[in-house]
């Protein structure tokens, strides 16, 4: 917090525990003024205690310039509640800044009651803000004395005071004002129509004749609006007009009638809103279904007889509907349907409604339909049946005996949904089918998990080995620790199949009292498959104790168990003994030698360096490229020099690796790599540039000493490095780089000067500019406009330059620097004599945006190179001023060129968006 703000507050709460004078009241209006919230809740809360004493104090503030001090002051005087203060409170709705107004209209509710006739009187105000909040604030105190005076203003000329005193009308709720309302449905602004059917909705049943009329509205959103109104009345006589906009040509309309029907609850309306269940929109399908579920009971005949129907959609219907409904009634036609019906469809929601029925006498045909010859009717069985729950269990269980594997499939899931503990066996038993129903009953046994548990355990003493596979399975994935024992010795004594089914079971379970058992696995005599699935479960696992296991192991397994064990150590990040991983480096299967690199790398292993460093002659890329990347984690400066004659190495990426590696080790590298950008002349210096780059700070001060190297290309890398390194201390070293014999020495000095940004390097390099060859001349420039402002005044001068090149780079970059007093300068080359010159003036007003170019630009429009005519206009688009409108119509007019055409017209179709 600011000082100033610390001592207003000590101010406050002195004053909290004293006596407050007027010359304290004015210091507390003072506070309000403050963008620290504390402060000014504390000055508020203090004046809202002294009351009467604050309010002329806070009254003269109302005229304050300050929007923080006005506002808060019309939030007290509201608070405070005064008499007095209504006449102010008035006069600031009409204050220039809108929030000001609605606090002030919230202050005026808080006064209520008593501020209603003066707000009455403040409708006459020739300020139309006045007189538009004072609207909205009679409708929010709600008081029937402005009911009159609000009428009336419904008729005004400003639409919003219209709209607003209808709304208004609507708060307050007096009947007096339902034929305006209703007038006002009609009216030609739609925003007031709105407001008008809100209004009426908020007037209940003495409303209820005019919604109705409202219905036949032109516009669909109060049709909607009016249709939803009437079923929250409750008035019958809403019921054949909402009938009749089942019709509408909008399906809002529809679907808001239907759902008004289903609150009127009307029997009328039964049979148009069964058609309606297979109107066009779903969305009216949908309220027309909840409509007939809330008309419920008296319509059960009916839709029963529906069921009857040749029509396929009206039986459909009629059996969802039903099943909503929840009607005993319905039970046996739907029965019939589900086993009788030709279409799918009409079986397939019979079930269902039989499954929100709850009837536990349709299992049994439930369960045949488990056999249906459509997918859908199966699965709606199946969401019955577990609907239905635990009256469902025993003839389930009845039904995994069926001779159709489809019958036993669906029983076994929806035994699984169900839950019930005594399904467990059967479905253990189950598990042994020869068909799809042994995966569904496993299935089942994961879904209700702990309590099958205890009778899957005991099943493993008596089943075969597929039967014990399938158990370790299910226990793996219901994740159950008190299985974990029993999987530790199947792990140990049974088939190979076994071993990995409890492995993986293991490793889902992740309880560490099975690492011992794993890790025996891995010293015993086992095969590869076993030991494999042994080691990536122990990986999931993950405790620190599996590490000298690991690496005891990669002494006398296979190889396909060596690359398991070196990926698990790779993805641990730790390693026990690296002296076995080490010896791997030398293994003949490359893939080995690749991991091994990586494990040692990620563990950071000192002794792992100078064979590390060995590897690096191998073969295989991928191999030393890890043992590249693994040298630059371990980072010890021993690998320096190997890794620079890397540098030269066939593969690119490789190269890269080791620019990467040398970057971390950092400062060691770097006098190595001077040596190679001293010495060598092949690509190989382009990669220590790089790495001396990458290396940074550390570097700076051994590559400024190469500036002073008699060889021109050792220079010439001195300042491409210095460039990538933007170092204050590089700056006196590069300005005398700047008389460099060589150009382009000279060139790399300058982009380094602009990159590091130093209005000290300004005249040095201007000086290039002016004696030099055009290359270091044009660098110059946009160093100048890399170093921005400070350079602002030297870049205009090279406007004037004799070459061409020169005055293009200089008009580019003003565009950059992005400085409105620039615009001037730039506006006086438009008339360049090249045609490169002109484009970048263009394009760089454009990207300042000053409205005084936009003249200039718009005969830019007439110039000879197209190019140029395309950038003006995207520069006045980007300007983005309509009074170009028409030097932009004028121009098309003339305009032949096809791109200029669509870059005028995109422009002008902007600017007319605005």
């Amino acid at each position: 917090m600011k000082k100033s703000n610390c001592f207003i507050l000590i101010f406050i709460f002195t004053l909290c525990f004293s006596g407050i004078s007027y010359g304290d009241t004015a210091e507390l209006i003072e506070a309000l003024k403050s963008d620290n919230e504390e402060i000014v809740s504390e000055a508020m809360t203090e004046l809202g205690k002294q009351g009467e004493s604050a309010i002329e104090p806070l009254i003269d503030a109302l005229s304050s310039s300050d929007s923080n001090q006005c506002r808060n002051s019309v939030i007290i005087l509201g608070r405070i509640a005064d008499e007095r203060v209504i006449p102010s409170l008035i006069n600031m709705l009409g204050h220039k800044d809108d929030l000001t107004g609605v606090y002030a209209s919230n202050a005026l509710w808080r006064i209520g009651n008593i501020s209603v006739l003066p707000l009455i009187d403040a409708l006459s105000s020739e300020d139309p803000k006045i007189k538009l909040n004072a609207v909205k604030t009679l409708g929010r105190i709600g008081d029937s004395r402005a009911v009159d005076a609000l009428m009336e203003f419904s008729k005004d000329k400003d639409e919003l005071i219209r709209a607003y005193s209808i709304n208004s009308l609507g708060y307050i709720g007096d009947t007096k004002a339902l034929e305006i309302l209703y007038n006002a449905l009609s009216n030609d602004n739609e925003f007031v129509g709105r407001f008008a059917v809100e209004a009426l909705t908020n007037m209940g049943k003495s409303s209820v004749e005019f919604l109705i009329k409202g219905l036949k509205s032109d516009s669909s959103y109060i049709r909607m609006k009016s249709a939803s109104a009437l079923g929250r009345t409750g008035d019958t006589r809403a019921v054949e007009p909402l009938i009749a906009c089942l019709w509408d040509n909008n399906a809002d309309v529809r679907g808001a009638a239907a759902n008004s029907l289903g609150f009127l609850g009307d029997r009328r309306a039964f049979e148009i809103l069964f058609v309606k269940m297979s109107d066009e929109d779903p969305r009216v399908q949908s309220y027309a279904a909840d409509a007939l579920i809330r008309i419920g009971s008296f319509a059960v005949e009916l839709l029963i007889n529906r069921l009857k129907d040749e029509d396929e959609k009206v039986r459909i219907n009629a059996a969802r509907i039903l099943g909503r409904i929840g009607d005993v009634k319905a039970l046996q036609p739907l029965l019939d349907i589900l086993s009788n019906d030709k279409s799918y469809l009409a079986r397939a929601y019979a079930a269902s409604a039989l499954g929100f029925l709850g009837d536990p006498s349709s299992v049994p045909i439930l369960c045949n339909s488990l056999a249906d010859e459509d997918s859908l009717v199966r699965a709606y069985s199946v969401e019955a049946l577990k609907r239905i729950g635990t009256s469902a269990v025993e003839p389930l269980i009845l039904a995994l005996n069926s001779d159709k594997e489809i019958i036993r499939a669906g029983a076994c899931e929806a035994l699984g949904f169900i839950g019930d503990r005594k399904a467990i066996e059967p479905l253990i038993i189950m598990m042994d089918a020869e068909d799809r129903s042994h995966q569904k009953a496993m299935d089942a046994l994961v879904r209700i998990g702990e309590p099958a548990v205890e009778p899957l355990i005991f099943s493993l003493k008596k089943g075969n080995i597929q039967h014990r596979i399938y158990v370790v399975q299910v226990l793996g994935l219901i994740g159950d620790k008190r299985a974990v024992p029993v999987l530790c010795n199947l792990l140990l004594e049974d088939s190979d199949s076994v071993r990995i089914a409890s492995a993986r079971a293991l490793g889902l379970i992740g309880d560490k009292n099975a690492v011992p058992f794993l890790c025996r696995i891995l010293e015993g005599n086992y095969s590869d498959s076993v030991k494999v699935t042994a080691v990536k479960n122990l990986e999931l696992i993950n405790d620190p104790r599996i590490l000298p296991v690991l690496s005891k192991c990669l002494f006398q397994e296979e190889d396909i168990v060596r690359l398991t064990i070196l990926k698990t150590l790779s993805n641990i990040e730790k390693i026990d003994n690296p002296e076995p991983v080490i010896l791997l480096l030398k293994s003949r299967n490359t893939e080995i030698r690749y991991l091994a690199a990586e494990v040692l790398g990620k563990t950071k292993e000192k002794s792992a360096v100078k064979p590390l460093i060995d590897v690096l002659e191998d073969n295989d890329w991928l191999v030393r490229y890890n043992s590249i990347k693994a040298l630059g984690l371990i980072c010890d400066p021993i690998a320096v020099d190997p890794l620079i004659k890397r540098l030269n190495d066939k593969n690119q990426r490789v190269r890269f690796a080791v620019v990467r590696a040398l970057s971390k080790i950092g400062e060691l590298a770097v006098e190595p790599l001077i040596s190679v950008v001293k010495t060598e002349s092949s690509f190989v210096e382009f990669y220590a540039e790089l790495a001396l780059s990458h290396i940074g700070e550390p570097a700076v001060e051994p590559v400024i000493a190469l500036l002073k190297d008699r060889n021109t290309f050792v220079r010439q890398r001195a300042v491409q490095i210095l460039s990538r390194i933007p170092d204050s201390r590089a700056i006196d070293p590069l300005i005398e780089s700047l008389s460099d014999e060589d150009k382009y020495v000279r060139a790399g000095a300058i982009t380094a000067l602009g990159n590091i940004g130093d209005p000290r390097a300004v005249d040095p390099i201007c000086s290039v500019v002016d004696e030099y060859d055009s290359l270091s001349r044009i660098n110059a420039v946009y160093a100048l406009a890399h170093i921005g402002v400070p350079a602002k005044d030297r870049i205009i001068e090279r406007l004037s330059s004799d070459s061409p090149a020169i005055r293009s780079a200089a008009a580019k970059t003003l565009g950059y620097i992005s400085r409105a007093d620039t615009v001037p300068s730039l506006i006086g080359v438009l008339k360049d004599s090249d045609q490169q010159v002109r484009l970048n003036a263009v394009i760089s007003l454009g990207k300042i945006g000053d409205k005084s170019a936009m003249e200039p630009l718009t005969q830019m429009l007439n110039d000879e190179y197209k190019y140029v005519r395309v950038e003006a206009a995207n520069s006045l688009l980007y300007i983005g001023d309509k009074s170009s409108i028409n030097a932009l119509n004028n121009a098309l007019k003339t305009e032949s060129d096809y791109e200029v055409r669509g870059a005028i017209n995109k422009t002008l179709k902007l600017l007319e968006q605005k």
